[in-house]
């Protein structure tokens, strides 16, 4: 799914440095439910580990190519969430 300016894609381990520029924020990630992201290769590992599945997809700015957010699909109540991150 796309826009103008933004494509909603499924996340890609390269994602991680854009991860990382806002999960080490410690005012994002407490808000969120998790802590601050303290290195690269953890965003990383987040991205293989929680982020790669069918229901989660990176926000990217065409122009940039950057990850900008993440949305969540919950299957189980049917409601879909943005966070920063």
């Amino acid at each position: 799914m796309e826009t103008e300016r933004i494509l909603l894609r499924h996340w890609q381990e390269s994602d991680a440095e854009s991860l990382f520029k806002y999960a080490s924020d410690p005012d994002v990630g407490p808000h969120a439910g998790w802590p601050a992201h303290e290195s690269v290769e953890e965003s990383r590992e987040i991205i293989r580990t929680f982020f790669h599945n069918e229901t989660t997809w990176a926000i990217v700015l065409k122009e940039t190519g950057e990850a900008i957010l993440h949305q969540e699909e919950s299957w189980r109540n049917a409601v879909s969430s943005i966070l920063v991150c």
